[in-house]
């Protein structure tokens, strides 16, 4: 994942990695899989934003330095960072407090799609701050261009 979209000087080997998915993307037009044949039906990140599977925190992103668009699972966002239930903090602040984590992850990585990070986070009320584990991947979005997606270090893609 390298700089994902931080402006640093690792930027360009994150343009390269997913230059290289786009290319690998882009050489089987009409989308088919040579064991699985066509694509039947395809479910884009447009449709997954609008459905509420992800949500997306881009200008949040951007505020604090990442420059590709940058989206949240659903599992993130409900048990995570929109924790109503946990009166001392805030769904904006704890978004900061992951991204601004994730940022200075990205500067220290050797490079790669896909970021491991913990954010300290106050899981329970009352209780101090723990490690949450997610993991960041850089991809491809609906058109080619590089974009950001957050999971839980257990979820599924």
């Amino acid at each position: 994942m390298g700089a994902i979209g931080v402006r640093e000087k690792k930027k360009g080997q994150v343009i390269e990695m997913v230059a290289e998915k786009i290319d690998d993307a882009t050489e089987s037009p009409g989308l088919s899989h040579p064991v699985f044949g066509e694509v039947i039906s395809g479910y884009s990140r447009k449709s997954a934003i609008d459905d509420g599977v992800l949500i997306s925190l881009d200008e949040l992103a951007r505020e604090v330095g990442i420059k590709f668009p940058l989206c949240v699972t659903s599992a993130v966002w409900h048990d995570v960072l929109d924790r109503n239930d946990i009166p001392e903090t805030d769904t904006v602040g704890r978004c900061w407090d992951m991204l601004t984590i994730l940022r200075y992850a990205i500067k220290q990585s050797s490079g790669g799609s896909e970021i491991k990070f913990a954010p300290m986070f106050v899981t329970e009320s009352g209780k101090p701050p723990r490690p949450v584990l997610l993991r960041a991947q850089c991809h491809p979005d609906d058109d080619g261009l590089p974009t950001i997606t957050i999971f839980k270090a257990d979820e599924a893609e």
